[in-house]
């Protein structure tokens, strides 16, 4: 009889975790091929005119705090990001098996409008994503390293949207670092697709998980 081996969940290659720097929320596994996920939002404007997007952690942002008081970066993490106008932001999530459940919860200024974009990018040719018929299955997808997996979100009783919410996939190359000029410049990316929604109060959970279908 051979004993069983030693299996290290937390640093196996499709395991989940913060390891994404300089970003404010963003998760992917550790193995170069793993699905980059990522948050950026920004104010709507009151006129017509580009609007200044959060993603990487810029102090051009000016905003007046962000950090995480919970956390261990390999499975779960409880994080504030203050913003103008005393609004806030706070992201948790933690590992499920071989995806993740997230929760982004925003409480801002009456009156003031938010526009949040959640995006899925794959970094692999052999990745395929495809749009769902509804929030729970947002994306589904199939990669060497997940194997079939689903991108859903779930939007709490009392959430206050202000208008539908829109989804888009495309399957070009962009570079990483202009993700957000594909959002305000509708360019496209790598297997790219991104959720966004528009709102002033709002209670997020998402989930990525291994599934069939």
């Amino acid at each position: 009889m051979h004993p069983l081996p030693n299996v290290d969940s937390e640093n196996a290659p499709t395991t989940w975790g913060t390891y994404r720097p300089h970003m404010y929320f963003g998760l992917r596994t550790r193995s170069p091929m793993s699905p980059l996920f990522g948050m950026m939002w920004y104010e709507q404007p009151n006129s017509y005119q580009r609007p200044h997007i959060r993603h990487w952690c810029n102090q051009d942002d000016r905003l007046p705090g962000y950090y995480w008081y919970e956390a261990d970066g390999r499975t779960f993490g409880r994080q504030n990001i203050s913003e103008h106008h005393g609004g806030v932001i706070q992201t948790d999530w933690i590992n499920e098996l071989n995806g993740f459940a997230a929760r982004v919860k925003l409480n801002m200024a009456p009156g003031r409008r938010y526009n949040v974009i959640l995006y899925l990018s794959a970094q692999d040719l052999g990745t395929r994503l495809q749009l769902g018929k509804h929030l729970r299955h947002v994306f589904l997808g199939k990669s060497e390293l997940l194997g079939k997996f689903t991108f859903g979100v779930r939007l709490k009783d009392d959430t206050q949207l202000q208008s539908s919410h829109s989804v888009m996939l495309t399957d070009e190359r962009i570079p990483i670092e202009r993700y957000h000029d594909f959002v305000v410049d509708n360019t496209v990316g790598l297997f790219f697709s991104f959720y966004r929604m528009e709102y002033t109060r709002h209670d997020l959970w998402l989930r990525n998980t291994a599934a069939s279908f």
